[in-house]
């Protein structure tokens, strides 16, 4: 019954939904050539860029905030982009379909979590199918300008694709590798992944408006604090200790965000077993 489910699930929000995706598609092009621009008004040659910092770029983020320093706060716009148009393709769908034919599909399991746990799985598939698409823009960018495929940050690269502009004060381009790999490439996938079963634990307490509401304000929270509490900073590339010696430790961040996809799982279940369906109708 739980593969019956999926199925009919997948079906609703990735194949019927498949708009979404080439505006995920498109939005990530637009990213790249801003990264593209950026590096053809320099006197840095598009085919010395790694695939690395091309990703770093777009999960970027912002470096730390200082109030009353020289630089005015900035918002990090296109990271906010990336991860609130995420929670809006993940938002509504679970509380839509048990208002509607979902509702008749939960009668026929004659199981609320299996149910439950299927829009879960769900939500993950949704990330992923996000995440290969803005990967396969990357991919195609990679190969059309000759991007070499290596795990590296040049300074004089990275100091161009800065939002910001100008290295960060302490800045280090030589991490670990498996911490390079963590910050880069895991942490903005699972954090996009954590942030959305929150926002589905968050949708059973209180409207489902008012839980994008609540995670977006986590990202904004983030922006102004280097904190391993603000837990967007460990999305944010250059938030990351790899690169920054007051930054975020990525390994805790994955043990943060692993906890995070379980709770949100556990407790949402919990709680939609005791979901009083027609009080919300």
């Amino acid at each position: 019954m739980f593969f019956k489910i999926l199925k009919y699930d997948l079906k609703n929000t990735i194949i019927k939904k498949y708009k979404n995706y080439i505006l995920t598609f498109f939005v990530f092009c637009w990213f790249l050539l801003d990264a593209y621009m950026r590096i053809l008004n320099s006197d840095i040659s598009i085919k010395d860029v790694t695939i690395t910092e091309m990703v770093m770029f777009i999960f970027n983020g912002m470096k730390e905030y200082i109030p009353g320093g020289d630089e005015s706060f900035a918002f990090p716009m296109m990271w906010m982009v990336i991860f609130v148009l995420l929670l809006f393709f993940t938002l509504y769908y679970p509380y839509n379909d048990i208002m509607g034919y979902g509702k008749n599909v939960l009668i026929a399991s004659t199981s609320r979590t299996v149910w439950w746990l299927s829009k879960c799985v769900t939500t993950i598939c949704i990330c992923i199918v996000y995440f290969f698409t803005a990967a396969l823009s990357i991919f195609i960018f990679a190969f059309s300008f000759g991007l070499k495929f290596e795990l590296t940050v040049k300074p004089e690269v990275f100091s161009r694709l800065l939002i910001l502009g100008g290295m960060p004060e302490g800045f280090n381009l030589s991490p670990e590798p498996l911490y390079m790999v963590l910050t880069v490439f895991v942490l903005p996938f699972i954090f996009a992944i954590a942030m959305c079963l929150l926002q589905m634990l968050l949708t059973l307490i209180i409207r489902p408006f008012a839980s994008i509401i609540v995670i977006t304000a986590i990202f904004m929270v983030s922006s102004y604090y280097v904190s391993p509490f603000m837990i967007g900073n460990y999305a944010m590339t250059q938030r990351s200790i790899c690169f920054v010696s007051n930054g975020v430790d990525p390994v805790v961040g994955v043990i943060v965000m692993a906890s995070i996809i379980v709770f949100s799982i556990v407790v949402s279940t919990v709680l939609f077993n005791r979901y009083e369906i027609l009080e919300k109708e």
